[in-house]
């Protein structure tokens, strides 16, 4: 599955070993280039929630230089997958040599 045109988006959450293994290849010299959908990406990995539980925890974690250029934007999709979604929680971690604030 892709969150946009090419990065994947990965179930992590059964298998340490491999969760761990994605985290280590991350590399923190990327620099920017294309284009960047955080909210469609976002929108992607929520629903893989659609046939959980809905008291059950999920997580979301956003591996991101937090540079958003490409719609839908964060703040257009987040009321609606706080919504539809409970017990969600997101996590973003900044990688990269150009992180942007915020």
């Amino acid at each position: 599955m892709r969150s946009g045109r090419n990065h994947p988006v990965d179930d992590i959450s059964h298998n340490r070993a491999y969760a761990i293994g994605r985290l280590q290849d991350i590399n923190a010299e990327l620099s920017p280039s294309d284009s960047t959908g955080i909210g469609g990406a976002l929108l992607t990995a929520s629903e893989e929630f659609s046939n959980s539980p809905p008291d059950s925890y999920k997580a979301i974690i956003t591996l991101t230089d937090g540079i958003e250029n490409e719609s839908p934007y964060i703040d257009e999709v987040l009321p609606t997958i706080e919504q539809a979604y409970e017990n969600l929680h997101f996590f973003c971690v900044g990688i990269g040599s150009d992180i942007a604030s915020g």
